[in-house]
């Protein structure tokens, strides 16, 4: 599902994300010299690798976390990845200010409160799951790194099209997927397409 729409949305974005690189002369030969165009490109390509590797821990996680997990509850430890941008950002050389700090653990505070029990702990959909927060708050901080004013759209589509085709490896050999499976999920492929991924 995850590689489906990923691919799907990438696709969409793709003639807006060469317009726009286009427009601005981001490749442009009369803009740019070949050494910085080359630069460009590797550092895109290299850029999107790393965005869609942690855009991949992020969603499949977080899936493999809701087959144990309410959605509410999910949504909840998902959301905690506000904790870890300011945490890894600190880790790399940023300075987190105090409001950071007070609402990082006010949400670790309910993180404790929803997934922590008396009689065990958390569960393993609870550690997936926040696990994939932690691949959210990289890949945020990654694409923070690797973007520019002039290649975001296509940082975009590289990044969903590496994730994808690194889902479609694992999901090939592990899940057996079928064309059918993808024509019943149509609809839902299409909003998750447009609306929360490409949008």
């Amino acid at each position: 599902f995850n590689a489906v729409r990923q691919l799907m949305a990438a696709i969409v974005l793709l003639p807006p994300a060469m317009l726009s690189v286009r427009r601005n002369g981001y490749f442009s030969k009369t803009c740019n010299t070949g050494s910085e165009i080359r630069y460009k490109r590797n550092r895109l390509i290299g850029g999107s690798a790393v965005c869609g590797m942690f855009l991949l821990v992020g969603t499949a996680l977080q899936q493999l976390g809701l087959t144990t997990v309410s959605a509410g509850k999910s949504g909840f430890i998902s959301a905690t990845y506000v904790v870890f941008v300011p945490l890894l950002g600190t880790l790399l050389g940023d300075k987190a200010g105090k409001k950071a700090v007070l609402c990082a653990a006010a949400a670790l505070a309910g993180f404790a409160v929803m997934s922590l029990r008396f009689d065990g702990g958390m569960t393993r959909g609870d550690w997936q799951t926040l696990i994939s927060a932690v691949g959210f708050a990289a890949q945020m901080l990654a694409v923070n790194h690797f973007v520019d004013k002039d290649n975001s759209i296509m940082l975009s589509v590289l990044q969903l099209a590496f994730c994808s085709m690194a889902g479609l490896l694992i999901a090939v050999p592990a899940e057996h997927p079928a064309m059918s499976q993808i024509q019943a999920a149509l609809p839902l492929l299409l909003y998750s397409t447009f609306v929360p991924t490409a949008i």
